[in-house]
């Protein structure tokens, strides 16, 4: 598994944490993305 260190202060960490807990918002190229074919995909 990859692992990362990551090193900041509080008032960072604050909005390191507010980023993650944040709703996902629609993001249009994102969904053409994983919904296109995939190449491994024979079917």
């Amino acid at each position: 598994m990859d692992r990362r260190v990551l090193v900041m202060d509080d008032r960072s960490f604050e909005a390191f944490e507010r980023a993650l807990e944040a709703p996902i918002e629609d993001n249009p190229c994102v969904m053409k993305l994983m919904n296109r074919k995939k190449r491994w995909d024979k079917t």
